[in-house]
């Protein structure tokens, strides 16, 4: 698991497209990452994938731009769908 410093590095040297993202991680908060990508790269999707599903984490992470909050346990079958869908919103399809 990346801390949220390497994360931002990630994004930095790869560009994804879609990043997941949890809330609890060491040095540097999900949260805190999502506003920072979002800031640089907004038109990155970013799917939050964590088991912290207090209301005030989900409305929070909404407002900071997350594109998604998926609570664990995930269904893979699920994420697997909703990365494609933030990918073809991304090539027009």
């Amino acid at each position: 698991m990346l801390c949220g410093v390497q994360a931002l590095a990630k994004v930095e040297s790869f560009n994804p497209h879609v990043v997941l993202l949890d809330i609890q991680m060491p040095e540097m908060d999900g949260l805190t990452a999502l506003r920072k990508i979002k800031e640089k790269h907004p038109k990155t999707k970013v799917i939050m994938v964590t088991a912290v599903e207090t209301q005030d984490k989900i409305e929070e992470a909404m407002r900071a731009g997350a594109d998604n909050y998926i609570t664990k346990p995930l269904s893979l079958e699920y994420l697997e769908k909703d990365v494609q869908e933030k990918i073809d919103s991304l090539a027009g399809v």
